[in-house]
């Protein structure tokens, strides 16, 4: 079973995904590395457009570029996954076997916005993953990703998909084993999105409906840095979090004062 949203495949995919299920028979999940489309086009992996080479330069940072095969339940995985969790998203470039999810859709019915994390999380409960260095899948860049945010506008949809995707995430990693090490990935995932939205400004919180209390946000940027063991990510968040906490406009005004005049 092949995903394909506004993407497209290149004419060997198919078979690619054929051989790797007939040969290797305790793969359940195929994964497989991007080419970029932006305007109709090819564009290289090293353009120098600045609308797209910061989208690219993560994208490609986050992927592994030689062929894997992942055992989910291998504790050592858990670092890995992390650091490339490329090789669990995009439904584009995913693959899994269909007995995998079959015993799942009544689950499935329940997500809204989290397939891409969905299909990894199950596909890993009943074998093993498969990541491809080929670049089998053509990616499209456009302003209707949900991940992707090229304006305000963009950024304000990407937002309201955060936001309905918090409850998908966490009726997957309430449904997986707590030894699936793509839960972790899951977890990642969903802690980053609600410490996104706990930074939005408030205006943008109250359209979207989110509220959650400066203790709520510290603890998730806790169990966050216990995932990724990122301590910079950590110090430059921590303190939006108490600034974004502080209930009174007039005192944020003055800490912005004072902070610019110290710079």
């Amino acid at each position: 079973m092949a995903f394909l949203e506004d993407d497209e495949f290149k004419p060997n995919k198919l078979s690619k995904i054929y051989k790797v299920f007939s040969t290797q028979k305790e793969v359940s999940y195929f994964h497989d590395t991007r080419e970029y489309i932006y305007n109709d086009k090819i564009v290289d992996i090293n353009t120098k457009d600045p609308k797209i080479s910061g989208i690219i330069r993560f994208l490609e940072g986050i992927t592994p570029h030689e062929d894997v095969l992942i055992n989910p339940f291998d504790k050592k995985v858990k670092n890995f996954l992390i650091k490339n969790y490329g090789a669990v998203a995009t439904v584009s470039l995913m693959a899994v076997r269909r007995s995998c999810l079959e015993s799942k859709l009544t689950l499935l019915k329940q997500i809204n916005q989290a397939l891409e994390d969905f299909v990894p999380a199950f596909a890993a409960e009943c074998g093993k993953l498969f990541h491809t260095a080929d670049r089998l899948t053509r990616y499209r860049i456009h302003n209707e990703n949900n991940s992707i945010a090229l304006n305000e506008k963009d950024l304000l949809r990407k937002l309201f998909f955060l936001r309905r995707s918090i409850n998908d995430l966490k009726i997957i990693i309430n449904n997986i084993s707590p030894k699936n090490r793509v839960r972790s990935v899951v977890k990642m995932r969903l802690l980053e999105a609600k410490l996104t939205l706990y930074n939005s400004p408030e205006e943008i919180k109250k359209k979207l409906g989110y509220k959650q209390n400066v203790l709520s946000a510290i603890k998730d940027l806790s169990e966050l840095y216990l995932i990724k063991h990122d301590l910079h990510e950590f110090l430059n968040l921590f303190p939006h979090i108490i600034y974004n906490g502080i209930p009174s406009k007039r005192t944020k005004i003055l800490i912005k004062r004072i902070v610019k005049g110290v710079r």
